[in-house]
């Protein structure tokens, strides 16, 4: 639908059946694609994919993976993958087209088991994500990632921080303490701010953590997205 909502939304394409779900939509940067997860609510598998805009075919991009976000110039895919063994998230980076994909090894003793709403960094040399604090991150979002509950996947269940990493791997440093619900946050335009909605609210800060302003103090403890007006 246009920006201003001056016409009811145009469905993309009619999803399977009533157990094909489609969510997380995320536009690329050039407005050609979009991209999103598709879960299966009877075997409770997660996959990415893309649809080129308008009237294009719908591609596979990645199994067992959720939370696709592309780069600021479109040419990366980061998203979140889940051993289904474990059910361990990890992090993958692929090309816009899900080619040569392969994982960011997380090393050193802040390495979370649940990780949550990844994005590029403005300079595009890091990932940013949330995650629960390591101690934090076993009981309760394991077991309820074991029972693929949605929510689960957001975090919506287990209080997490920002974090980041850079692409080649490494040690997680931790940007914020805010221990908050269900994270999503979004760069502005200029790449100076992140808006971040929270289960608790909106509020905006630096790439760096720092400077936290609230906007908007109650979303009525529900998990959702947000996004800047170009």
């Amino acid at each position: 639908m246009p920006l201003d909502g001056s016409t009811f939304p145009q469905l993309l394409f009619t999803p399977p059946s009533l157990e094909d779900n489609i969510y997380q939509p995320e536009w690329s940067p050039d407005g050609k694609f979009t991209y999103f997860t598709h879960f299966k609510n009877q075997s409770a598998i997660f996959d990415v994919w893309r649809m080129a805009y308008p009237n294009g075919k719908l591609e596979k991009l990645a199994d067992n993976a959720s939370l696709p976000r592309v780069s600021g110039d479109g040419t990366r895919l980061v998203y979140v993958w889940i051993d289904a063994g474990t059910c361990i998230n990890k992090l993958y980076v692929a090309n816009a087209d899900g080619s040569d994909a392969h994982n960011i090894p997380l090393k050193g003793p802040s390495t979370p088991k649940i990780i949550d709403a990844p994005m590029f960094s403005a300079d595009r040399q890091s990932i940013i994500f949330s995650a629960p604090n390591p101690a934090q991150s076993s009981a309760p979002g394991l077991f309820l990632i074991g029972l693929h509950i949605k929510p689960a996947l957001r975090n919506g269940s287990v209080p997490s921080d920002w974090w980041s990493v850079p692409l080649s791997g490494g040690e997680p440093n931790r940007l914020t303490n805010i221990q908050a619900l269900a994270l999503f946050g979004n760069f502005s335009p200029d790449k100076k701010h992140i808006a971040v909605f929270h289960s608790d609210g909106i509020f905006v800060m630096t790439p760096d953590g720092g400077g936290l302003i609230v906007v908007i103090d109650d979303v009525g403890q529900i998990y959702g997205t947000v996004s800047w007006i170009p």
